[in-house]
């Protein structure tokens, strides 16, 4: 048995589907009588014009536990003679219903990485989705029900290799109050193009279902703790459309578990989080999960002192047949990342100290793994007798070899305009940089307005030895307001 979902057809009637809820929702919530609910909705309104990233409105509608958000962008340099669909955004957080752009939550996120560092179990909030901005939304969708209901999601920007936008549909229960929450997804997953090469041969796409559940427990200023476990029943389309395509292995199935803990006792704070997963394993978004993960982290804050220790272990699966679809969406595959490297089996370790002048924080990480040695100084200083300036620096080395070393320095005049102005460096082994920024403002309680003038990120020094740096890059210029209703 294999479930199709037609992407294109499928993508543009949920879109169809949340605008018209968001604005029926949005109309009735501005509806409702003044004398029922405290206070009037309240409005907001941002809109920022830069010169690099083009332009882009916000706007928001807030009344007691409900909020209509929806998000404009322009980007520069666009004919107005051409001008199509505009990048457009817009979400609906309320008791009963959530939908527009938004990220995996809950389960619906255990679902789709079971070794995602964030807490996921532990929130009484236990929707699946949560609403979420256009520049980093990976959701576009909507899920019904207070404690129970609905939902349905596609990807909010497949990668441009990807045939398909992962289409999902499921069920989900989790009252705020009971321990307990379930779910269970239906969901598409897009074959990967084979390459060039005989070994990179194409692989079929698929149907999935994945099942969870999870049980929490505790108290919530104390200690809490919570475990999860899912399943993946998956299905090879049979409609290969390319001939020697691989099938993956029929009706594969897969399973995850997870386990979080965080315990308070005065000022010192444990977090843990254990997870694991089958060789078969392959989640929503056609992900593929660790087989082993641990990462646990005890913490201590006093008066103005703090620290913490840590240790994580990762083991990969040897055999997963999910595609990796990292690489294609990123443009980097995991094993070129230098921090992913680091951190397969190593221990952590970090002290800061803060106080009225400033503060000094540093961070090591021992991989014991490969035996590489990183560690990071950062320190802020505010003069007292110079209440406007504010210096700061960051070194970084790896196995005492240093790899960068960053300065700043700020200075801050009045308060009503705000007038600020920051310089900084920094220097690599492939030679120095520069960036800076000018910025005005003027802020009340219903308004605020800005301006600034800035270095368009981080810019290579122009030195005789090195004819390749810019002696003053081209400024960027921005120009920002935002009222309140």
């Amino acid at each position: 048995m294999s479930i199709y979902f037609e992407p294109a057809f499928g993508r543009k009637l949920c879109k169809l589907m949340v605008l018209t809820v968001c604005l029926f929702a949005g109309q009735k919530l501005w509806a409702i009588p003044q004398k029922s609910l405290p206070g009037k909705p309240k409005q907001e309104v941002k809109i920022r014009a830069d010169s690099k990233k083009g332009i882009s409105l916000q706007y928001s509608l807030k009344k007691e536990d409900s909020e209509l958000r929806m998000e404009w962008e322009l980007p520069p340099g666009l004919d107005i003679k051409k001008l199509g669909p505009l990048p457009f955004t817009i979400s609906l957080t309320s008791p009963y219903l959530r939908a527009g752009y938004a990220e995996a939550s809950g389960l619906n996120s255990f679902l789709y990485n079971p070794g995602l560092l964030a807490p996921m179990l532990l929130k009484r909030d236990k929707a699946p989705l949560e609403a979420s901005g256009l520049s980093y939304a990976r959701l576009f969708g909507f899920a019904m029900g207070k404690d129970a209901g609905l939902f349905a999601h596609v990807a909010a920007k497949p990668g441009k290799e990807l045939e398909a936008d992962h289409p999902a549909f499921g069920l989900w229960y989790g009252p705020g109050s009971f321990p307990m929450a379930f779910a269970i997804v239906f969901s598409r997953q897009p074959g990967k193009a084979g390459g060039p090469g005989w070994y990179e041969l194409p692989i079929a796409p698929s149907s999935h279902i994945h099942g969870a559940s999870s049980i929490r427990c505790g108290k919530d200023r104390l200690w809490q703790a919570a475990l999860a476990g899912a399943f993946c029943y998956s299905a090879p389309n049979q409609d290969l459309g390319n001939a020697g395509a691989i099938k993956a292995v029929d009706f594969v199935d897969g399973w995850a578990s997870r386990g979080e803990l965080k315990i308070n006792a005065g000022s010192f704070k444990l977090d843990g989080m254990l997870a694991a997963s089958s060789n078969f394993w392959s989640g929503l978004g056609a992900k593929s999960s660790e087989a082993l993960k641990f990462d646990s982290e005890l913490s201590c804050v006093g008066k103005g002192i703090s620290w913490n220790l840590g240790y994580r272990y990762e083991m990969k699966n040897q055999n997963n047949f999910a595609p990796d679809y990292f690489e294609l969406l990123t443009g980097l595959s995991e094993e070129e990342d230098d921090e992913y490297k680091l951190d397969k089996n190593s221990l952590k370790a970090g002290f800061a100290i803060k106080s009225g002048f400033g503060s000094f924080r540093t961070s090591s990480v021992l991989s014991l793994a490969n035996r590489q040695w990183a560690s990071s100084l950062d320190c802020v200083l505010k003069p007292a007798f110079l209440p406007f300036m504010t210096m700061s620096t960051s070194w970084k080395t790896c196995d005492f070899a240093s790899k960068r070393f960053d300065s700043f320095m700020e200075l801050s005049f009045f308060n009503k305009p705000r007038l600020s102005s920051e310089l900084g460096l920094s220097f690599l082994p492939e030679g120095s940089f520069y960036k800076y920024s000018l910025l005005c403002d003027w802020q009340e309680k219903d308004f605020s307005i800005g301006a600034s003038i800035s270095s368009d990120g981080w810019q290579k020094v122009h030195t005789d030895k090195d004819p390749k740096g810019v002696l003053l890059s081209a400024p960027k210029l921005a120009v920002w307001a935002k009222f309140k209703m």
